[in-house]
């Protein structure tokens, strides 16, 4: 499954986007990391694998505003320093 893929069938994710074709990489993973259930998270994990989530995590985390709660910033940044 291609990353276009996931977030066609997950549009409820990103339902502030006209077009979900030509998401980046980085806005599907911080919809999936907002919005999302662990099942969401785990499918998106395959694709991308590990070393990829957790470098594009740490590049919105890096940028000047981030959309991504406290809790969940926190939880995904020892989640990937474990895992990644």
């Amino acid at each position: 499954m291609k990353i276009e893929n996931f977030i066609q069938k997950r549009k409820h994710l990103i339902w502030y986007a006209k077009s979900h074709q030509r998401l980046s990489q980085g806005s599907v993973l911080e919809a999936c990391l907002n919005y999302g259930d662990w099942n969401d998270f785990k499918t998106l994990l395959k694709i991308l694998g590990p070393k990829k989530m957790a470098s594009l995590f740490q590049k919105k985390l890096a940028q000047k505003r981030s959309n991504f709660s406290q809790k969940t910033a926190n939880y995904f940044k020892f989640y990937f320093s474990k895992h990644a």
